[in-house]
């Protein structure tokens, strides 16, 4: 029985370092989940809808997050800014884009935001290195 607990400790402890390495990705995922969502809005003639979305992962999930940080002070602020000019394209598009336009950008996005997050955990970046000392 205590070889049985010690065991299962240890995996424990083992998944631990497993789950915080995968943060980004797992963010980028959560937000591409939300442009996916926009994407089907748009492309289903909810254009408001689409947009509140659109806001809603870019501030909600990659600012607030600290994604945007992260990716600005570890990989650069071009890529920062293009990943959020990225956003604010799609935003401004699920209103006047066609759907092709607004498939193909939203399929942009997915995958910078996939890249940014495996190069984020790659780096090694803990997800509390931007938080504000109190």
């Amino acid at each position: 029985m205590i070889r049985l607990v010690a065991f299962a400790v240890s995996l424990m402890l083992l998944a631990a370092p497993a789950q915080a390495g995968d943060h980004w990705s797992t963010l980028a995922a959560s937000i591409s989940a939300e442009i996916a969502k926009a994407e089907a809005l748009a492309v289903g003639g909810n254009a408001d809808e689409a947009k509140k979305v659109v806001t809603q992962a870019y501030f909600g999930l990659f600012e607030s997050e600290k994604m945007e940080a992260a990716l600005r002070k570890e990989i650069g602020a071009k890529p920062a800014y293009e990943r959020e000019k990225q956003f604010g394209d799609l935003r401004k598009l699920v209103t006047r884009g066609t759907p092709d336009e607004i498939k193909a950008l939203a399929a942009a996005l997915r995958a910078g935001l996939a890249a940014d997050g495996k190069a984020l955990d790659a780096a090694g970046i803990s997800p509390d290195v931007f938080t504000v000392n109190q």
